[in-house]
């Protein structure tokens, strides 16, 4: 028997589950920064901070925004922290992520990254019908009494610092 491949039936960027945007390592430096990052031990934020050095371009951010889409936990906690940590002062580099970063605003479970991506949505130029999906789920976040305390929170900051996106 012989089974037919089947079309795709994602169409529309903004509706694609994480899972189909899955790391797949291409590129040396994106290797260094997941071996600057790898741990198992989630209370530590081991190379976090030498990440947050090691980036000195857009190239470089990109390598390690694609971490955020890894299997190890761990490691996009840790990736996730030094892109928050970079988008700080280099929020451009967030721009060209910005479908990514929706997509994960709405798919991520675990709550290490959600709270780094509650910051950085806050950060990037948004269509009133992307402020409006934002705004709906970090409230769902605020008001949801099985997220943590610091997704909570900083959803909370980041609809309170991005008073712009806030629907009349």
């Amino acid at each position: 028997m012989k089974i037919a491949p089947q079309k795709s039936i994602i169409r529309n960027l903004d509706f694609v589950p994480v899972m189909a945007l899955a790391y797949t390592p291409s590129s040396g430096e994106e290797d260094n920064f997941a071996h600057l990052l790898l741990g198992k031990d989630l209370r530590k934020l081991k190379g976090a901070d030498k990440a947050v050095q090691a980036v000195h371009d857009q190239a470089s951010f990109d390598a390690l925004f694609k971490l955020l889409f890894h299997h190890e936990r761990p490691l996009v906690m840790r990736a996730a922290d030094a892109v928050e940590k970079i988008s700080v002062s280099h929020s451009h580099y967030l721009e060209p992520h910005k479908k990514q970063l929706l997509g994960l605003l709405k798919s991520a479970d675990h709550k290490e990254l959600k709270w780094h991506i509650a910051q950085m949505v806050a950060r990037i130029a948004l269509t009133d019908a992307e402020k409006d999906d934002v705004w709906h789920m970090l409230t769902y976040w605020v008001r949801s009494p099985t997220e943590s305390k610091i997704v909570r929170v900083n959803a909370l900051q980041a609809c309170l610092t991005s008073h712009e996106s806030i629907p009349p």
